[in-house]
């Protein structure tokens, strides 16, 4: 079950990346993801978990990039 929500988490973080330059948003709103997820890991769930965090911001930025990317 756990590894479902990691892919789900996953792809929430590409398609938020990908939607902010879309309606050309700020970059800032990239962090927006990642910040939710550490604030609800710091409140209930293992230090290790931090690092999702990390690379929900990677994958955010991949989104944002994707046109850059798959040219």
């Amino acid at each position: 079950m756990g590894w479902i929500f990691i892919a789900l988490n996953f792809l929430i973080s590409y398609f938020i990346g990908y939607w902010v330059k879309k309606q050309r948003l700020n970059i800032f709103w990239l962090l927006f993801w990642p910040v939710v997820f550490s604030v609800t890991v710091l409140i209930r769930y293992a230090d290790y978990n931090y690092f999702f965090g990390l690379i929900y911001l990677v994958l955010s930025v991949l989104g944002y990039n994707h046109h850059n990317n798959y040219r």
